[in-house]
């Protein structure tokens, strides 16, 4: 998902932009697809939770506001102008950020589905 939008934000190329939008419908279906076979409650169901919202987090506030200026630009000064603040440590730091929240949440329930794998159902 964040390599489609990063390529799409540096050149511009349409089909990266296809390839990010196709990943994060992919990501909402994967979500939801499990969250409906994950009981209510649960350790699984609060990490699902959490990393839906740290997703749609990422979306709102570093990828929707990238692709709004992307979309903006005009001129070449312009695309010098979106080039440098992509660059910027504060929003490749949101960015990383948000990314390894979501690494560790997705271990976190991977840990968590395996214990419960591993349990047995229960009685």
């Amino acid at each position: 998902m964040a390599g489609g939008l990063r390529n799409y934000l540096s050149t511009g190329n349409v089909t990266s932009r296809h390839i990010y939008e196709e990943a994060v419908a992919d990501n909402n279906m994967v979500l939801h697809e499990l969250g409906t076979v994950v009981p209510d409650g649960s350790e699984q169901k609060i990490l699902l939770d959490d990393i839906r919202e740290l997703q749609q987090y990422w979306i709102d506030e570093v990828a929707s506001p990238l692709l709004k200026v992307r979309e903006a630009i005009v001129d070449e000064q312009g695309e010098r102008y979106f080039q440098e603040l992509c660059r910027q440590k504060q929003v490749r730091k949101l960015e990383v950020d948000v990314g390894l929240s979501l690494q560790r949440k997705f271990s976190d329930l991977l840990l968590h589905t395996r214990e419960a794998y591993l349990s047995g159902p229960a009685n």
